[in-house]
C-alpha cells in the first residue's frame, strides 16, 4: 500500500471530471515543470540532473521522455496518458522516498545497461533510470512498469 503521501501525489495527478484531455495535460506538465525548475533533486546525497533543454516541438526533453510511448522510434513516440498520469512521481521518489528510507524502494544495476542504476517503487510500480557520474546523476527515463515485469526492477 503507497504511502500517505504517495497516495495524494497521485489523487491530485487525476484527471478532474471537468477538466478536458487538453487542459489535463497542460496542468500535469505545468506541475512536472514547477517541480523540476522549483529546487535542485538529489537521490542518495548526489545531485540529479535532468536534460532541460528542449525538443524540435519546444517540449522540455526529460518530460517528453516520460511522457511518450517508448515503442516507437523517437520520431513517431506519442503522448502515453498512463505516463503523463504518474510522471510527477519522478520527484517524489527521488527527494521524499530515497529520504525517508522507504522499504518499497530498490535500487540496483541495470540489467539491460549495467552502467546505470534503476530505482523501483514495488508500492507504485514504478521505475526511474539514472546514470551515475563522478558527481552526480543524469536522469534518463522513468516509466509505470507492466504486471508481470515487476521481479526485473526487484
Amino acid at each position: 500500500m503507497p504511502q500517505k503521501k504517495c497516495q495524494e501525489v497521485i489523487k491530485n495527478s487525476k484527471k478532474r471530471d471537468d477538466e478536458s484531455e487538453n487542459a489535463y495535460n497542460m496542468r500535469i506538465r505545468q506541475e512536472f515543470l514547477n517541480i523540476l525548475f522549483g529546487k535542485k533533486h538529489f537521490f542518495k546525497g548526489q545531485l540529479v540532473k535532468f536534460d532541460k533543454n528542449k525538443t524540435p516541438e519546444g517540449e522540455v526533453v526529460c518530460f517528453w521522455h516520460i511522457t511518450t510511448d517508448s515503442s516507437k522510434d523517437s520520431g513517431e513516440r506519442k503522448p502515453d496518458p498512463k505516463r503523463y498520469k504518474k510522471s510527477t512521481l519522478v520527484f517524489l521518489i527521488i527527494d521524499h522516498c530515497d529520504q525517508i528510507g522507504c522499504p518499497s524502494i530498490t535500487a540496483k544495476p541495470d540489467e539491460k545497461f549495467p552502467d546505470r542504476i534503476s530505482v523501483y517503487c514495488a508500492d507504485l510500480k514504478y521505475a526511474i533510470i539514472l546514470k551515475p557520474k563522478e558527481t552526480h546523476y543524469d536522469f534518463v527515463t522513468a516509466y509505470p512498469v507492466s504486471p508481470g515485469q515487476e521481479q526485473y526492477y526487484l
